[in-house]
């Protein structure tokens, strides 16, 4: 490199980020497709480190509140319809003598106009409604009632059927982000002020009470859960109830960014280094059973209760399972055995996959040992092995593919 004198200083600086730059390249070996050379003899446990880096993904729900934005501009209007349906009950009182309780159905749909001011909803608008009550009541005859030869009145079950328009008012709190409470008013006619038959129905009813719910804010549609519980005032000699539950569907014209639960995914990666012993693996083989225990060859990411498999693991189980699929024939089914079934279940998922019939591979009870290594102990037993060479070699096939050397009992494979 050719420097000029007045930038010596720079180019002292150029050259020794380099070579610091080579000498970290010597010492850590590049990820590429480069292979060790096969071990000549049984591999002894070493302990070395490796850099590896786990990437999680976050999904983070949050509420976004501009602070930018007045509380008009903030405001939302949307137009809602509601369904509702419920029981009605009406009880007669002390004054009106042989008349029994009136029991029934009420309907309701209407359109709302909705604005949110804040955690303030004001709901109002028109709608319709109906109702089906029945329960005893007094016969009468050209105005009088008629005794049995008992002397008691005479009673009949008699129906009740009205239906008109509906205006209603119903001011809500949000208590929370999804949930209101709050008082509602309804004005009906035509009317009956009473659940007597004979009750001309040509006045205004006045009905209060009091709803509740659940709400679900999104930009397109608004969805509510809604319960109400009211009763009239304005009847005579009669005690009403309305219990009524409905969905609302709202569409929103306008919706603060307040409301609006957003989702957004957060990828992060973090470095780790992981301890380990030099890769190896060995068979153990009885009669038509063969057992492949590996050593420090599935790597987990160093963290507890998070039994994720690193991309190296990810790699070799595609190799591995690619090798085992040439012979899948030659054996009845595959166990996989680790520390824990969590653990397992990573590693059977991986295999299949990969490729293998997912109705040959399970996971079999936890070996127990150290849940938080990153590198636990992992065995797979092979049963209703029908070739146990061929299977052995299709296993060393993937091995040596990867470098990984075979530990054999007294030092010899056969």
């Amino acid at each position: 490199m050719y420097c000029r004198s007045k930038h010596v200083a720079l180019c002292a600086l150029i050259l020794s980020a380099l070579l610091n730059f080579s000498t970290a390249e010597a010492q850590w070996p590049s990820g590429g497709n480069t292979k060790s050379a096969p071990a000549a003899k049984p591999a002894e446990p070493v302990t070395q480190k490796q850099e590896t880096t786990k990437s999680s993904t976050q999904t983070i729900r949050k509420v976004i509140r501009s602070n930018e934005k007045s509380l008009l501009e903030e405001m939302g209007t949307s137009l809602i319809f509601s369904a509702d349906m419920g029981l009605i009950t009406g009880f007669p009182s002390t004054q009106l003598a042989n008349y029994g309780t009136k029991t029934g159905l009420a309907i309701e749909g209407k359109a709302l106009g909705s604005v949110l001011l804040d955690n303030f909803i004001l709901d109002a608008g028109l709608g319709w409604f109906f109702y089906s009550v029945s329960g005893d009541e007094p016969v009468f005859v050209d105005g009088s009632k008629i005794f049995d030869e008992a002397g008691q009145v005479v009673t009949d079950d008699t129906g009740i059927k009205l239906s008109g328009t509906i205006i209603e008012m119903s001011p809500s709190y949000r208590i929370r982000q999804n949930y209101f409470a709050g008082p509602t008013l309804q004005i009906r006619y035509p009317s009956d002020l009473g659940y007597d038959s004979l009750i001309a129905r040509n006045a205004l009813g006045l009905y209060f009470g009091a709803q509740g719910g659940y709400q679900m804010f999104d930009e397109d549609l608004n969805t509510r859960f809604v319960g109400r519980i009211m009763l009239p005032i304005n009847y005579k000699d009669w005690l009403g109830l309305m219990f009524m539950a409905g969905v609302q569907i709202g569409l929103p014209f306008s919706q603060p960014d307040n409301l609006i639960v957003q989702e957004s995914t957060i990828k992060t990666s973090e470095k780790r280094i992981v301890e380990y012993k030099k890769k190896v693996y060995k068979f153990k083989v009885v009669r038509d059973v063969i057992k492949l225990v590996l050593d420090d060859l599935v790597v987990f990411y160093p963290e507890p209760g998070f039994p994720t498999l690193t991309t190296e693991s990810q790699s070799f189980l595609i190799d591995l399972s690619n090798s085992l699929s040439q012979t899948e024939n030659e054996w009845g089914n595959l166990q996989v055995d680790t520390v824990t079934k969590d653990h397992g279940q990573v590693i059977r998922d991986a295999l299949v996959s990969a490729g293998i019939n997912d109705k040959k591979v399970k996971v079999g009870p936890a070996l127990g040992g150290d849940k938080e290594s990153a590198t636990p102990p992992v065995e797979f037993t092979f049963k209703n092995v029908k070739q146990p060479q061929k299977l052995m070699d299709a296993v060393r096939q993937a091995m040596s593919s990867m470098s990984i050397p075979e530990t054999c009992e007294g030092g010899e494979c056969q």
